[in-house]
């Protein structure tokens, strides 16, 4: 088998809005790419904690979580690299309550938070994707970001999904935000 590619480094002059679309390799560990925000702070942009399952996407924003099942009160923040949502048929979720320490031991909190700035109605979508098995996912609308303390609650509608998660499976939170809305 031959070695895995070397990094590469991309440098822009003026990028105003960009997407990063990354497949990762069956067995690969770790972080697949380090992000410098405008603010200089270095993100590590990972799809799990731990080997990668073939076949699945990450994308500029990709956080990895442990999924639970049995808390579904938002007015409780979710463990340290937790997330749960408030119902528990995902579909009819409308809370979605996200960590700020995820489960590759990162905070996250500045970028998740960053979703509230947005004056759109829908500020992005949020996918969930179960991480050993990628056919199980759900996608959200995001409508609104409350931030609370260790956590943020996201109130979302859901666009559509394929299964479910079950407690204590590993997943992943893809973020694709929106712009503010034209005037």
């Amino acid at each position: 088998m031959p070695p895995p590619p070397m990094p590469k480094t991309f440098k822009a002059a003026a990028v105003t809005e960009a997407a990063i679309v990354l497949e990762a390799l069956p067995g690969q560990t770790g972080p697949l790419l380090q992000v410098r925000l405008s603010n200089g702070t270095l993100v590590n942009v990972v799809l799990a904690a731990g080997t990668v399952a073939p076949g699945l996407f990450g994308g500029p924003i990709t956080i990895p979580y442990a999924f639970d099942a049995d808390q579904l009160n938002p007015a409780v923040g979710p463990a340290d690299g937790g997330i749960h949502f408030n119902q528990a048929v995902q579909l009819n979720a409308t809370i979605l309550s996200l960590a700020w320490l995820a489960g590759d031991n990162a905070d996250w909190s500045s970028v998740t938070n960053t979703m509230a700035d947005s004056t759109s109605t829908i500020k992005g979508k949020l996918r969930v994707v179960k991480v050993s098995n990628p056919s199980i996912w759900i996608l959200y609308n995001v409508l609104s970001i409350s931030v609370q303390a260790g956590w943020t609650n996201v109130g979302v509608s859901a666009v559509g999904g394929s299964g479910s998660m079950a407690d204590g499976d590993s997943v992943v939170v893809l973020f694709g935000m929106n712009g503010d809305k034209g005037a």
